[in-house]
């Protein structure tokens, strides 16, 4: 797992919402689990590396309801030299967020450039 992780309160419900343009209610949207845990893989896996390249096969799982606290844990999944920078790395992870229960809230991919040598998982 991360060393970080957020609770989420009907506030963050309602300002994501808002501005997302959607309906200003206190549900918690899979979008708002899906940014809150690729945010805390970021100290982990990118922040002092290089771009984030983006992120696929995103799977929502259980909705979760405002006071949930959202825990995150990545794992490596492939590495390659990058074809563009040389002494980078394209690494892609999956990314598996989860409640209080350990149930899966959310699960994607994600890629970015590595400086280097394949990272820790």
């Amino acid at each position: 797992m991360h060393s970080r992780s957020r609770m989420l309160t009907e506030a963050d419900a309602v300002i994501f919402n808002s501005s997302a343009h959607l309906e200003p209610t206190t549900e918690l949207s899979p979008y708002l689990i899906f940014s809150v845990v690729l945010g805390l893989s970021v100290p982990d896996l990118s922040e002092s590396g290089g771009p984030f390249l983006g992120a696929d096969g995103i799977r929502f799982g259980k909705t979760p309801v405002a006071g949930v606290t959202v825990r995150a844990g990545s794992r490596v999944i492939s590495s390659r030299p990058s074809g563009s920078r040389a002494g980078w790395n394209v690494v892609q992870w999956e990314t598996v967020g989860v409640d209080d229960d350990g149930e899966e809230l959310v699960r994607f991919r994600r890629a970015s450039l590595v400086r280097g040598e394949q990272p820790d998982e």
